[in-house]
């Protein structure tokens, strides 16, 4: 923690109850099975921390002064219930940071500062390290090239913060049937005013003998039409988009390796153009780490779906166990300032990046 705030920024001790409506919105309804929620008899809902990140981001937010890049340390515990599958404690400690600037300041070669900076935490404590990297915005703009619409889209991209749920969602892609056409009178409705439409349906009821049963009278059954008649139907992804996309998420190997994969996989689909820029980010963080032995994975995810960035893991070498990880987060800040305020005034010129490292596995991977 003193590594991480003499590099990044001072340390801070975070509240350990958080609004739970933070982490719902981030994580979905599933996530309240995994906190600790705690009740208070108020309206809002309270829980445990389960994670650093969002709360050194609120503080950040209420009195950070956002003219320079800033950085905020922490070294706390948060709580998490264990998963059907998953022997972890409920509560474990971490350590780490997060780190603000505007984004024009996050390069490539600051990434992988903060990455060697979480690495060298872990080798203080004795532990050989192997370093897993990721990248969000490169499968986001993987999606965005197939041409998807927005229900889709943001089923995948939700999806991704696990394989798991990344290859759910493609697999209901697999079985969605194409979506219905509206029929030709809910389409000539929409075409219509609402008076005009109103006026039309109580004409052809009159004509056809039809009386109204129930409740629903002719505004309820125009108005449903007419929604018909002007929603635009979403076709599921086609069996290639999903076939890229599987292969895509299945490229798991040595960075430079990985990379020209992805590099191949895209020209063989037509889409090198969309994923360039992302690419040669990826490429330029890689070779600024300068770890010869970092794996690049395009379908590796975090199970909080904030991060838009770069991900990375450090996991021991010798040992299969996870050390910590972080990745970037830039629009975490205007989602929780637009509800919360405080921060810069132009958030979307911010970007924001850290990690969280947990001492009991160094300590156990250095044994």
């Amino acid at each position: 923690a003193r590594l991480a705030a003499e590099r990044f920024g001072a340390s801070f001790d975070l509240p350990i109850l958080q609004p739970a409506a933070l982490y719902l919105e981030l994580a979905g309804e599933a996530l309240r099975a995994r906190a600790f929620m705690v009740q208070t008899g108020e309206e809002a809902e309270l829980c445990l921390r389960p994670d650093m990140t969002v709360p050194a981001l609120r503080h950040a937010l209420a009195g950070g002064i956002w003219a320079d890049p800033f950085g905020i340390a922490y070294d706390g515990v948060v709580f998490r219930r264990p998963g059907p599958h998953d022997s972890s404690a409920p509560e474990f400690r971490q350590i780490g940071v997060e780190h603000f600037a505007p984004r024009t300041m996050l390069t490539s070669q600051r990434e992988a500062e903060l990455v060697r900076a979480a690495i060298e935490a872990c080798e203080s404590g004795g532990a050989n390290v192997r370093l897993r990297l990721g990248d969000v915005s490169l499968f986001t703009a993987a999606v965005g090239a197939c041409g998807l619409g927005p229900v889709w889209t943001r089923r995948l991209t939700r999806g991704f913060a696990s394989v798991d749920g990344l290859m759910r969602a493609l697999a209901k892609a697999n079985e969605a049937e194409p979506p219905a056409k509206a029929t030709p009178l809910a389409e000539a409705l929409a075409a219509l005013s609402v008076e005009r439409a109103e006026a039309a349906v109580a004409a052809m009821l009159k004509e056809a003998h039809l009386p109204l049963l129930g409740k629903r009278g002719v505004p309820s059954i125009t108005a449903r039409l007419r929604a018909e008649g002007a929603a635009s139907p979403e076709s599921p992804p086609s069996a290639d988009i999903v076939d890229f996309l599987r292969r895509l998420i299945a490229i798991d190997d040595l960075a430079p390796r990985a990379i020209e994969a992805v590099r191949d996989l895209a020209r063989a689909h037509d889409l090198s153009g969309a994923l360039d820029s992302a690419l040669a980010r990826a490429q330029a963080r890689a070779d600024a780490i300068g770890q010869d032995s970092a794996w690049f994975s395009p379908g590796f995810g975090r199970g909080l779906a904030y991060y838009d960035g770069f991900l990375f893991e450090l996991e021991s070498a010798s040992a299969r166990l996870s050390l910590g990880g972080g990745g970037r987060y830039d629009a975490l800040i205007g989602r929780i300032a637009s509800v919360e305020g405080g921060g810069p005034q132009e958030a979307a010129a911010w970007g924001a990046m850290g990690f969280a490292l947990r001492p009991a596995c160094i300590a156990e991977a250095a044994a």
